[in-house]
């Protein structure tokens, strides 16, 4: 009886080429006329990537349980120190 699973080989190998897509996903979307990169100074030009793009790699590192600590002082660390807005200060909107 065949299987049609992937094998773990296969699946590693899924695993990494879309870790690298989202790697490469963060850095910007190259931007693209005709199918070809546009250039500019020599580099690619990348743009912001969508808000879908990065809820599909936030996704992804929550499934793969990946997370990571923010020194204090770093930009990330500075995130931290934001207020933070809980549900029980919310002001209904009376019409």
């Amino acid at each position: 009886m065949s299987s049609d699973r992937a094998t773990e080989k296969e699946l590693a190998v899924v695993h990494n080429e879309f870790a690298v897509w989202c790697l490469e996903i963060m850095r910007g979307v190259p931007l693209t006329i005709d199918g070809e990169g546009v250039m500019e100074d020599g580099k690619l030009v990348r743009s912001p990537p969508a808000p879908a793009y990065l809820n599909v790699i936030r996704q992804f590192l929550k499934d793969n349980k990946i997370e990571s600590l923010a020194p204090k002082g770093s930009t990330m660390g500075d995130l931290s120190d934001l207020p933070v807005f809980d549900d029980d200060n919310v002001v209904g909107i009376r019409r």
